[in-house]
């Protein structure tokens, strides 16, 4: 089974929901990663992008 490699706008999407769509979809493949049906890494610098995105006044506060 491939790993989907878990970018930024994914966490953002799921975590924020501003776009219903996208974090339809986002929820969707965490999901699946959760269940066991797909593999995913990301790195640490997405985790730090994901911290600071949200943490910025000017995007998510």
């Amino acid at each position: 089974m491939p790993r989907r490699f878990v970018d930024t706008n994914l966490f953002v999407r799921f975590l924020t929901t501003a776009e219903p769509t996208h974090a339809a979809a986002a929820r969707d493949l965490f999901h699946r990663i959760g269940a066991g049906q797909e593999k995913a890494v990301t790195s640490p610098l997405v985790l730090f992008e994901v911290i600071f995105t949200l943490h910025s006044p000017r995007s998510y506060n």
